[in-house]
């Protein structure tokens, strides 16, 4: 469920995995940025200039691939974290041999 939220709003997923503020700014960016693109493209193009609709679109893709690489990330160290600690928990097989 996280996945699919994080992908179809970016920063989503981080907040659900308690990165707030990093969530919170991607997409508030993302949101931003994509409503001044859907105007410059669809709504009003003669009112905004070229450069800024395409800053725009580019901002946005870039927020929404940011999220989405730190969303994974953060998802692997996650995994990685999960993985240490099972193992440091687990006594290992050679704690109860006196070596001679």
């Amino acid at each position: 469920m996280q996945q699919l939220l994080n992908i179809l709003i970016p920063g989503a997923g981080l907040i659900i995995r308690c990165r707030e503020w990093l969530g919170f700014s991607l997409a508030l960016i993302f949101a931003i940025c994509g409503n001044i693109a859907v105007a410059g493209w669809l709504i009003a193009p003669a009112a905004l200039p070229g450069w800024f609709t395409w800053l725009a679109s580019m901002l946005t893709l870039f927020a929404w691939c940011l999220a989405q690489v730190l969303f994974w990330k953060q998802g692997a160290a996650l995994v990685r974290q999960r993985a240490r600690r099972e193992q440091a928990e687990t006594p290992s097989e050679t704690a109860g041999v006196l070596r001679a």
